[in-house]
C-alpha cells in the first residue's frame, strides 16, 4: 500500500521466530523485516531501501550479533544505521563490549515492551533530527553535569532544563570508556520539559543499570517519570528517591 509518508523500517535479527513475532507485533507502527541469523542480517542491511534501525539478538547461528554489529558498523554504507541489542547475555562485560563495538542501546531479555517502544521511537526521532539539521552539538539540555568517581564505577548525571535524546552521545561513552558501573544516580533539577525521546533515554539508562546489577537512584523533578510508570516498571524503589 502506498502512503503519503513512508513508515520507518526496522530490521529484526533473531533465530527464534517467536521473539520476532513479539517484536513485529510490538512495533506494528513500523515496517519490519527479519533475519534468522547475523549473516542474513548483514546482507539485508545493504539492500535499498536500507533499514532505519536494526534490532539484534547476539546468540545466533552462522554469525552472532557481535560480529553482525561489527560488520554493519565497519561498512561505510551501513555504519550510520543505529543498532540495538536485545539479548539474554546480561553480564556487565557483555553490555560494555556491546557498546564498545558500536551498539546504540542494549536491552536484556526478557525485554520490557514499554521500554523498547520508547527507545525505538527515541532513536528514530534522533536519526530524523540529524538528517534534518545535522549532528548538532548539545542544545536541548540547558545543563548537563557529569560526576564520575571510583574509576567510573560511580556516575552521577545532573540534568537541568529540557531533556531529550540529543544528549545521549555525551552519556554513552561513560558506559564504554570507564570501569564497570556500580552506582548510577540521575538528578533532575528544574526540568521544565522531558520530551518523549528524553523519557526513552532515561528508561534506557535505568535498563542498562539493572542489567549491570548496579544500584540506581533517581531524585529531583520525578513527577512525570512516576506518572508514566518508568520507575515502577523497572522496580526502582521509591525508597531510593529523594
Amino acid at each position: 500500500m502506498i502512503t503519503s509518508k513512508a513508515k520507518k523500517s526496522i530490521l529484526i535479527a533473531d533465530d527464534e521466530p517467536a521473539n520476532i513475532d513479539i517484536l513485529v507485533e510490538t512495533l506494528s507502527g513500523y515496517s519490519c523485516s527479519f533475519a534468522l541469523n547475523g549473516k542474513k542480517a548483514v546482507e539485508l542491511a545493504i539492500i535499498k531501501p536500507m533499514p532505519d534501525l536494526i534490532l539484534l539478538d547476539i546468540m545466533m547461528p552462522e554469525m552472532d550479533g557481535y560480529e553482525t554489529c561489527k560488520a554493519i558498523k565497519s561498512n561505510p554504507v551501513t555504519k550510520h544505521i543505529p543498532v540495538i541489542f536485545l539479548t539474554a547475555k546480561s553480564s556487565p562485560q557483555d553490555i560494555k563490549y556491546g557498546f564498545e563495538i558500536g551498539a546504540d542501546h542494549y536491552f536484556t531479555k526478557p525485554i520490557n515492551i514499554d521500554n523498547v517502544q520508547s527507545i525505538v521511537k527515541a532513536v528514530l526521532s534522533e536519526q530524523n533530527r540529524k538528517s534534518n539539521s545535522g549532528d548538532s552539538p548539545l542544545s536541548s539540555v540547558h545543563s548537563l553535569k557529569i560526576e564520575n568517581t571510583h574509576g567510573g564505577s560511580n556516575i552521577k548525571l545532573i540534568f537541568s532544563g529540557n531533556i531529550d535524546i540529543s544528549i545521549w552521545k555525551h552519556i554513552k561513552p561513560l558506559f564504554t570508556d570507564t570501569g564497570l558501573l556500580k552506582n548510577l544516580e540521575l538528578v533532575l533539577e528544574n526540568t521544565s520539559k522531558i520530551t518523549t525521546t528524553g523519557i526513552g533515554m532515561i528508561a534506557s539508562l535505568i535498563e542498562f543499570s539493572k542489567s549491570s546489577n548496579c544500584t540506581v537512584k533517581v531524585s529531583g523533578a520525578i513527577d512525570e517519570l512516576l506518572t508514566i510508570g518508568i520507575l515502577q516498571r523497572n522496580n526502582i524503589s521509591t525508597d531510593n528517591i529523594q
